[in-house]
């Protein structure tokens, strides 16, 4: 299972507070092997920022997840691409993380609501 955590911010700071990470059951992934990834690699000023956490006892991901202005499709709301790209990188992390390596073959998204940016 995957949940995602939107945080609600005017701009990408590390030191800002992450909703998820207080929880002591949660495990933050290192993230330095991701340094290269187009989603979740090194920080854009004021694109994406990302913190995944792992729950073991729940075999669950979590992400703090950000979304800013460098995000942006429709004005002020994220790109439907910047979603997909979100949504297939999180989608193959948990099998990693379980010890199943894998990759996207097939992509297909269907848009029902458009999340703004700041989130």
């Amino acid at each position: 299972m995957v949940i995602f955590a939107l945080m609600k911010t005017s701009n990408i700071d590390s030191d800002r507070p992450r909703p998820l990470a207080d929880h002591d059951d949660l495990e933050p992934l290192d993230m330095s092997g991701f340094s290269h990834s187009f989603i979740s690699g090194s920080h854009n000023e004021d694109r994406l920022d990302f913190q995944y956490y792992f729950c073991a006892l729940e075999q669950t991901l979590y992400a703090d997840v950000f979304l800013g202005t460098r995000a942006m499709g429709p004005p002020d709301m994220a790109h439907g691409g910047c979603m997909a790209g979100i949504l297939d990188e999180t989608m193959g992390i948990l099998p990693w993380v379980l010890g199943h390596p894998v990759v996207t073959v097939t992509l297909s998204v269907n848009m029902r609501k458009m999340i703004p940016l700041h989130t």
